[in-house]
Formats: C-alpha cells, structure tokens, sequence
C-alpha cells in the first residue's frame, strides 16, 4: 500500500482555522500572505482571532506595523474595531482610510483618543468621512482621556 503525505494545502478551513489561533500577528500576516486560499481562511476566522480588533496608533510605526499588515489583509471581514489615537506618528492616514471605506462588515467601531492635538492631523475628520456610507455600521464611540479632548469632539459635528 502506498502511503500518501499530506501537506497544509491538504487540510480543510476548519483545521486551518483551529491552527491561527496559535500564531502570533506575524506568522498571521505571514500566513494571509501566503495564498488566495489562506487569506480567504484568515478573513473568515479573524472575528474568532480578534473580537475586536484593534490598531493602537500610540507609539511608533514600527510597534503598530504588524497591526496594520494584518489589518490591510482581513479589513473586508472586521465586525469590531478599535482605533487608539495616541502621539502622533507617521501613518498612512490615507492608506488606512481607503480600506476602512470598504469595511463592508463593520458594525462597531471606537475611536479613542489619547492625545489632546491630534486633531491638527485631521486624522479623525478623515476616519470619520470615511465610516460614512458604511452599509452595516450600527455603533460609533468616542472615548478620550482629556478633558481638551472632549471639549474637541463635543465641538465635532457628524453628518
């Protein structure tokens, strides 16, 4: 009898999604990176991997990178996000905007604001314009820290 050796390709969704839950953000990345078929497994389990998934824009760019990577890949799937605004940094604003405007699954999202001048950067205004014709959107948080904060996101008119 001839013994037939099996591979990852070999193993159905399920156990493929049983197996990211013991990856760490890098190896997810790595993983969605990988192939069509991987990254269609990796949307479908990301609610599972993150309840909420959350990008903290408080230190660099180099501690939220991965957060971003894996971000870019499964954003079409996301059902809860956070979105922690802390120092400024440099962020592709407008790059993380573009997908959030095709979050067709978003239902909930937070912002929460840990910086009192981040709103010099318009980064909010461009967050928010960009939630704006989300089909199943249901819940939109503020959360700030400051009380100049607050004062800032009372002055704040959505549409």
């Amino acid at each position: 009898m001839e013994s037939k050796l099996l591979n990852i390709m070999d193993l159905n969704d399920y156990c493929l999604g049983r197996i990211l839950k013991y990856l760490d953000i890098e190896d997810l990345v790595n993983f969605g990176e990988t192939c069509t078929r991987f990254r269609e497994v990796l949307g479908e389990w990301i609610n599972v991997l993150y309840p909420e998934f959350e990008i903290k824009k408080c230190y660099g760019l180099h501690e939220i990178e991965w957060e971003l990577k894996l971000f870019f890949i499964v954003s079409g799937a996301i059902q809860r996000m956070k979105f922690v605004i802390g120092q400024p940094v440099a962020f592709p604003v407008n790059r993380f905007c573009n997908h959030v405007k095709s979050m067709d699954s978003l239902e909930y999202f937070t912002i929460y604001v840990g910086y009192h001048d981040v709103w010099q950067f318009g980064i909010i205004d461009k967050v928010l314009s960009a939630l704006t014709n989300l089909p199943k959107l249901k819940s939109l948080i503020f959360s700030c820290d400051t009380q100049r904060t607050a004062l800032f996101i009372r002055r704040c008119k959505l549409h």
